[in-house]
């Protein structure tokens, strides 16, 4: 029991001591991570979509977009948990758009990501 409050604080505190999400330059705390940035808007719309950058493939892509809204969200599974995502092809562009439960306050937040420089990189 002390073990597993133990490894929730420590999960805390490192979530709180990470960068919080900017709509520019946020740069990744986690290892793997550290050469993708975000760019663009807040994500509140397609026009405003966050644009992930540097990421070498769609995996890379996929977990930036977690970082992204952890960063602002909090965690996921505890703070909010992902209800839908749907691609989206406009302007020549893709798009993630990702729907999300923020549990405490028991609302969805949208978030669009512009995913064209890794979609489809293996």
């Amino acid at each position: 029991m002390r073990f597993i409050f133990l490894c929730m604080i420590l999960t805390l505190v490192s979530c709180n001591s990470s960068n919080t999400a900017s709509n520019t330059g946020l740069i990744s705390s986690k290892g793997a991570l550290k050469h993708i940035s975000f760019e663009g808007g807040d994500g509140s719309s397609l026009v405003r979509a966050v644009i992930i950058k540097n990421a070498k493939n769609g995996y890379q892509g996929i977990q930036a977009q977690s970082l992204y809204i952890e960063n602002r969200y909090g965690i996921r599974n505890l703070d909010w948990r992902m209800k839908s995502q749907e691609l989206k092809q406009e302007r020549n562009k893709t798009f993630d758009k990702i729907t999300i439960e923020r549990i405490a306050a028991q609302k969805e937040a949208v978030i669009y990501f512009d995913i064209s420089e890794f979609y489809g990189k293996l």
